[in-house]
């Protein structure tokens, strides 16, 4: 089916009009909900958490240029969604001009389909681990599968919320990707319900990550990353549980 934030004080707000310093700015929540947003609050901030990492050494220099501009996509797709980000604004956080940027991507929608690329190898990474017992290899699956999903919940939130933005050529490539994950999960319900037909495990699949990935953008307080991905995965594998039985509520 994907991962904090430095106060910065303007003189000035993009609109023209001068800025009290007492003003208070907006929050991340707030910009999520469309309230009150300045849509150049995102990108300064992100160019200058973007700066102050490389300068404190958070930031490899030896990190790929296709690496960093894979970064400050993700956090610019998540804060703003894919159709309000043009490609020079993610030049202007990474520090390239947009001719510059275009000599690692072709243009927006791969970076995209990279992203989506980039949250398919770590879920298959994270979730991916053979056992003898189905039973003990599901419990695990849907416990990587949320863990992956807070933990890198940027990266996930776009995964999950973009795809109607993919080209139909990256589309294509990356449906028979993520069809190819969903099936791992309707072989290892087989191991556990050999009974069961084909169809009733799909769609036991397909709820099942669902249910995990709508976690991506749900807010973590009260609870941790932890917790989060714990509460959801007692939840799915106790539905996952009525698969098994002849007459599920």
């Amino acid at each position: 089916m994907t991962i904090g934030k430095e106060t910065l004080s303007l003189a000035s707000r993009s609109d023209g009009r001068n800025a009290s310093p007492a003003e208070p700015r907006p929050t991340c929540a707030n910009r999520r909900s469309g309230v009150g947003i300045n849509a150049g609050y995102v990108t300064i901030e992100l160019a200058t958490m973007y700066a102050t990492a490389i300068g404190h050494g958070r930031y490899d220099v030896a990190v790929t240029r296709e690496e960093q501009i894979l970064t400050v996509a993700t956090d610019l797709f998540f804060e703003k969604g894919y159709g309000h980000v043009g490609v020079d604004e993610i030049g202007q956080v990474v520090g390239l001009t947009g001719p510059a940027l275009y000599r690692h991507f072709r243009g927006k929608g791969d970076i995209l389909a990279a992203l989506f690329d980039r949250a398919i190898d770590g879920i298959l990474t994270a979730t991916v681990r053979p056992m003898d017992d189905p039973f003990a290899e599901l419990a695990f699956r849907v416990r990587a599968h949320a863990r992956f999903v807070t933990d890198e919940h940027k990266l996930a939130s776009v995964w999950i919320r973009e795809g109607r933005s993919l080209t139909p050529e990256h589309r294509k490539r990356l449906r028979r990707r993520e069809l190819s994950y969903v099936n791992q999960w309707v072989d290892n319900l087989h191991r556990c319900y050999p009974e069961k037909g084909s169809e009733e495990l799909e769609l036991a699949s397909l709820t099942a990550l669902g249910t995990l990935n709508s976690v991506s953008n749900w807010p973590l307080k009260p609870l941790t990353n932890t917790g989060l991905s714990e509460s959801i995965s007692v939840f799915v594998l106790a539905g996952l549980e009525t698969t098994g039985r002849s007459d599920p509520l």
